[in-house]
């Protein structure tokens, strides 16, 4: 990983890069509402939606019981689309007037993990169309801080109590917040500019600040 802020004693612990679940969420909160269907997000919906945005880290639990690697083919297309159709099945879209465009969010939200671990830069690369092709991706530059997961349970206690991974929490909130309560309040049909700027203005400042930190 060639990431600026790499805790030493993680690395010991066979970790490596991720966004975390918390700017996941925000990345898959965004998606969804700027692409489903004018209805109203229910907690239930929002959990959902949560579920989604940071299911492909299922691979991270696989890990633990020494099954297969991070990013691997649940950090795909084909695993995206799957269980973007499993949540549309659980959420009744068959019934939906905008049957098609709930998929289509639902996909979108999950698809987003995959876009942030790629802003990442660091870690394996991304896979997208496994299993049809095995070339992987990884974004030039890092415009989301450096997360960590570990193979053992010491390393994820690690983790949990270092300041870099505060850090990429609060850095992530900045940038990704933002931007999920821009779409929420697009989606509401509010276009106050007086909201719309500084929450424009916020998200940039932490992405630059994610750029100079870790470029």
């Amino acid at each position: 990983m060639s990431c600026r802020i790499v805790p030493y004693h993680i690395l010991l612990e066979g970790s490596g890069g991720m966004a975390t679940p918390i700017g996941h969420i925000w990345g898959g909160v965004g998606a969804y509402a700027a692409l489903a269907p004018q209805e109203r997000l229910t907690t239930k919906r929002t959990l959902l939606v949560a579920a989604l945005a940071v299911s492909p880290d299922v691979d991270v639990v696989l890990l633990f019981l020494g099954i297969g690697q991070h990013r691997g083919w649940t950090h795909s297309l084909l695993f995206c689309a799957v269980v973007a159709f499993v949540a549309w099945l659980l959420a009744g879209g068959w019934r939906s007037k905008s049957s098609g465009r709930l998929f289509l969010a639902f996909f979108a939200t999950t698809v987003s993990h995959l876009f942030l671990d790629w802003l990442m830069h660091c870690g394996p690369p991304i896979h997208p169309f496994l299993p049809f092709s095995n070339r992987g991706f990884n974004c030039p530059v890092q415009l989301i801080p450096t997360a960590y997961y570990a193979t053992s349970p010491s390393g994820l206690v690690h983790i949990l109590l270092t300041p870099e991974t505060l850090l990429g929490v609060v850095l992530e909130t900045i940038s990704l917040g933002p931007l999920a309560g821009l779409a929420l309040l697009l989606r509401s049909g509010e276009k106050d500019w007086k909201t719309i700027i500084p929450l424009a203005a916020l998200s940039l400042c932490g992405f630059l600040t994610t750029f100079i930190l870790y470029n």
